[in-house]
């Protein structure tokens, strides 16, 4: 049991690096997008972008989807499901203030049937599972 233990937590650690890269690849195409509307090359700096845009199109496609579930008393849960509903919570609690999600930390305990959350090491919450 303790080995599928790790293997959710790398599960998990890799889902978030990929979510990061994901938003870091959205960040640079709006930035493109910015200098093709301010550059006087249009054509050429619109090709450029293109370009990055299929780069990125091509690393994702390569990247495996992971699926993790807590099972227990009858009931599977979807890890990943969980980790949305506390970064939806976070958002509702402390997103409002122009902050982002730099990193979430989720803890499930099934003795109190929630999820409890540390987002960017000082921010925290619970959900029910």
């Amino acid at each position: 049991m303790p080995r599928k233990k790790a293997d959710s937590s790398a599960e998990t650690k890799l889902t978030e690096k990929i979510e990061e890269a994901v938003e870091a690849a959205k960040a640079d195409l709006e930035k493109a997008a910015e200098a093709v509307e301010k550059s006087a090359p249009v054509k050429k700096a619109k090709k450029s972008a293109s370009k990055a845009a299929g780069k990125i199109a091509e690393k994702a496609a390569g990247l495996p989807e992971i699926k993790t579930f807590l099972q227990y008393a009858g009931k599977s849960l979807d890890v990943a499901e969980i980790t949305e509903q506390c970064k939806a919570d976070w958002k509702k609690n402390y997103g409002g203030r122009g902050k982002r999600i730099r990193t979430i930390s989720v803890y499930l305990k099934h003795e109190d049937e929630k999820a409890y959350y540390l987002v960017n090491g000082s921010e925290d919450g619970s959900v029910e599972l």
